[in-house]
């Protein structure tokens, strides 16, 4: 189903009622780090088995469980009461502490920050970025990281503009273009990961 504008269905049922288009929605809790993985070309797809292997009354938090940063899917992660992951927490993941029927969907400045400064942003950036440098022009890198990123190719605008903005930010490097080109497509991914493109689906 598409949420693509219908002038007559519009017309007709004006609050989507009888479902004539999909309604758009943020990303739920699970899907953010699970969606950073995939884009960063990490993720686990096997199925696990118990992650939990501390000791009877040992406490226990986020912090100290090492699953949380791996590359397993979330549907896999232990929910820890006392220490809820951090991924979760800013994007709506129910109380567990209490019985909670539905969720709510915010869109708030904390998720934005999360998604400019978070490691698992970063570690997905760099590790497409160090794929798309790979490519054999800088037209090919861009293209790379939107079908990452946002599962379509960039149109000629976006590829120009990303374009520029590598040649740019590597002219600036002087010696140090290998590595900077790195880093400038990190940057640039950090950004689409940040977009309303990837957070929202259509």
């Amino acid at each position: 189903m598409s949420t693509q504008y219908n002038e007559q269905a519009y017309a007709n049922d004006p609050d989507n009622k009888l479902l004539w288009r999909f309604n758009r929605r943020r990303l739920q809790a699970e899907e953010v780090p699970d969606s950073l993985l995939v884009a960063g070309g990490s993720i686990d797809w096997g199925m696990k088995d118990q992650l939990m292997t501390y000791d009877p009354r040992q406490y226990v938090s986020q912090n100290n469980h090492p699953y949380f940063y791996g590359s397993s899917r979330t549907v896999y992660l232990p929910v820890i009461r006392s220490g809820t992951f951090d991924v979760l927490q800013a994007f709506d993941f129910g109380d567990s502490a209490v019985i909670q029927g539905q969720r709510s969907s915010t869109v708030n400045a904390s998720q934005a920050l999360f998604m400019m400064n978070h490691d698992l942003v970063a570690q997905a950036s760099t590790s497409l970025a160090k794929r798309a440098a790979e490519a054999p022009d800088f037209a090919e890198s861009a293209n790379q990281i939107y079908e990452n990123i946002l599962r379509r190719k960039s149109s000629a605008a976006e590829t120009k503009h990303a374009v520029a903005f590598a040649e740019y930010a590597i002219a600036k490097a002087g010696n140090n273009a290998a590595k900077t080109k790195v880093k400038a497509w990190k940057s640039f991914s950090q950004v689409l990961f940040s977009s309303n493109e990837f957070m929202f689906l259509d």
